[in-house]
């Protein structure tokens, strides 16, 4: 029995080994399998893997991971590895593919990766198997067993070097951004969707004196009853800005005073955007804050200045008025809205009223034509242009003013802006007029009486010779009709006829001789003065008044011996001559030129029109020709012998694109006695 049982028990025993053996054998195999089916997942992934024992010594390390850098299986043996040498082993092994600079920094990191016991995650650069250092991150997760004991360490590494190539870059741009931003002379600021401020810029936070972080979240609002850093008195406004702007998602746009450092309020200019994602939805505002203190007085001063201008100009006894480039910028002055009844306080504000539609609401028609092409042909070169029209007053009497306005380039563009005045000359129009017709009045009584003087003196003259030819005419006929004529009678009757008609011959070149050019005494004259008191006279006419006369004068004419009296109707014939011309011509009323230049021998005046011109050169200063119906054509003949009488030439060409210039020359050594 006890025999049995001890076979029972070591065949028990047998069994047991045996099933523990086998059972040892079957499970390695399966652990075998399980590590080859890890190892290849590992080996196979887009990455490196590996693993460490508890104390950081390396167990297993990839093949691939082997390869990509160069290694090989001794690289983890770590052979030199020791407890407390943990720094020693790793920098003698890494540091033949961790990039210098970052060497310390993984082995510090590592090192309390395993002090701590808890996963880590780090980046750094590995050098390649060709020399080449990439960026990766490395992940490392700790294994523990039942009891919370750490077994072991399982880590992955990928490269990352595309993604950090661009976080620099990212990094860079945000670095020059941040540059280009605190660079910038402006004070950028940006606030969240409820108005509160999110960030200062440093030069707004060097501007206030204090940074963002410093003011409470609930003060960053401006309102009313928190000014905070604005001007008190500008809180309302900035308010009133900022609640429209967050309301309806408009620009922010505005003027307020903020307070500097020193305590000093500024003026600033506000402008603010919102920044909207891709999809339309409001993220952020941002804005800047311009300094424009000095320009704001700038502006207050010129302004200042400006309200005294105009002051001054409205104190003027003119009415001055001023008009844009675009003739929709105008400008009255008090005197000349005072004379025209316009007024701002009806509506009427001349500020971007129309310069031709107030021209034809205020001028005269019959002088409008006139007075708009005038004003058309201005060249911006400050030239003084000259003009006499009717103006309509406030109670609708029209008066005669005198205009004078010039055109000058505008600083900026091509435009050109007219500066003028007017000054009410109605009495001395109407003085003028009645001067001209009790003169016109006064020649025709003269000439009248000139003439019947003349008539009765001649006829007193001629009237003995005149009858006694009457009488011997008489006795010839009787002595010839008797029954035997008397030859001798008749013939002695026919002699006294001759000598009758021969005494009223002298009689008519006595009369004749009254009227015979005869040297008149000469003095030093510069004909320029000459020009200018003609042209004066003519532009008082009412051809002058129409058309206009323009004076281009050598003001280094030297004086020369002249007949004052005859070089004045030389002036008086061309120019009637040339204004005449003009008016004859339909629609155009250019001024009359009148031109005086000095040449090496002489003076030459001429005087050019753009009329109907000359038709033949050969008929020139002939006698009894005239281009006008009613002319006697004599004017020019007279002009011609004055000329002459000078020792001077009369001559004309014909001006292009139309019109005639007429033209005589003084000799510059004429002397007193012609």
């Amino acid at each position: 029995m006890a025999a049995s049982l001890w076979g029972i028990a070591v065949a028990s025993m047998a069994v047991g080994f045996a099933g523990g053996y086998f059972w040892r054998i079957w499970s390695t195999r399966h652990d075998r399998r399980v590590d080859k089916y890890a190892r290849a997942i590992v080996e196979g992934m887009p990455g490196h893997g590996w693993s460490n024992d508890p104390s950081g010594r390396f167990i297993y390390v990839s093949p691939p991971a082997l390869r990509y850098y160069g290694l090989e299986d001794r690289f983890i043996k770590m052979s030199d590895f020791r407890q407390g040498r943990f720094h020693e082993a790793y920098a003698g092994m890494l540091s033949q593919i961790i990039h210098p600079d970052d060497l310390q920094g993984t082995l510090n990191h590592w090192g309390e990766t395993l002090k701590q016991g808890t996963p880590a995650t780090y980046e750094y650069r590995l050098r390649r198997h060709d020399g080449v250092y990439l960026w990766h991150r490395l992940a490392v997760h700790p294994a523990r067993d039942a009891n919370g004991n750490i077994t072991a360490w399982y880590g992955t590494q990928i490269e990352i070097e595309d993604q950090k190539v661009a976080e620099f870059a990212l990094r860079r741009r945000e670095q020059e951004l941040e540059m280009l931003v605190e660079a910038l002379p402006a004070n950028i600021w940006a606030c969240d969707l409820e108005g509160h401020v999110t960030h200062f810029s440093t030069r707004l936070e060097k501007f206030f004196g204090y940074q963002l972080k410093d003011i409470p979240y609930e003060e960053r609002r401006v309102s009313r009853a928190n000014p905070g850093l604005i001007h008190p008195d500008d809180a309302g406004l900035a308010e009133d800005l900022l609640n429209h702007s967050l309301a309806t998602g408009q620009p922010l746009s505005g003027r307020y005073r903020m307070r500097r450092a020193d305590g000093v309020y500024r003026w600033t200019e506000q402008r603010g955007e919102l920044l909207r994602d891709r999809d339309g939805n409001p993220v952020q505002w941002y804005g800047v804050a311009i300094d424009i203190d000095d320009l704001k007085r700038e502006e207050d001063a010129l302004r200042y200045r400006e309200q005294e201008l105009r002051l001054l100009v409205d104190a003027i006894p003119m009415m001055i008025w001023t008009v844009g480039h675009d003739q929709g910028t105008t400008y009255f002055n008090k005197q000349l809205l005072e004379f025209t009844g316009i007024s701002p306080d009806k509506g009427e504000d001349t500020r971007g009223m129309d310069a031709t539609r107030a021209m034809a609401e205020l001028v005269h028609a019959d002088d409008l034509k006139a007075l708009t092409e005038l004003y058309g042909r201005s060249s911006g070169d400050g030239e003084v242009v000259v003009m006499r029209f009717r103006i309509r007053r406030a109670d609708g009497v029209y008066r005669w003013v005198e205009g004078r306005y010039a055109g000058l380039r505008e600083a900026y563009g091509d435009g050109v802006r007219q500066y003028g005045f007017l000054m009410d000359v109605h009495e001395e129009v109407q003085s003028q007029a009645a001067l001209r017709s009790m003169q016109d009045k006064l020649d025709d009584a003269a000439r009248a009486a000139s003439l019947a003087e003349l008539s009765a003196s001649i006829a007193h003259e001629i009237n003995q010779p005149l009858t006694a030819m009457l009488s011997n005419a008489a006795a010839c006929r009787r002595w010839l009709t008797l029954g035997t004529p008397n030859v001798e009678r008749a013939i002695a009757s026919a002699e006294a006829m001759i000598v009758n008609a021969s005494d009223a011959g002298e009689i008519i070149s006595s009369i004749r001789s009254l009227f015979r050019r005869t040297p008149r005494e000469r003095s030093l004259e510069n004909p320029n003065a000459v020009v200018e008191e003609v042209s004066r006279m003519m532009s008082s006419s009412a051809l002058g008044v129409k058309i206009g006369i323009r004076t281009e004068l050598d003001r280094k004419l030297p004086e020369v011996q002249i007949d004052r009296v005859q070089i004045q109707q030389i002036l008086l014939n061309l120019i009637r001559n040339g204004l005449e011309a003009v008016d004859a011509r339909p629609g155009v009323t250019v001024p009359v030129t009148v031109r005086t230049r000095a040449e090496t021998t002489r003076i030459v005046v001429e005087v050019i029109d753009e009329g109907v011109g000359f038709p033949e050169e050969g008929q020139f200063a002939q006698s009894f020709f005239s281009t006008k119906e009613s002319g006697m054509g004599m004017g020019l003949v007279i002009c011609r012998s004055a000329v002459e009488a000078h020792n001077g030439e009369l001559w004309y060409t014909p001006n292009v694109p139309s019109g005639t210039r007429c033209a005589f020359s003084l000799p510059l050594s004429l002397g007193a006695d012609g």
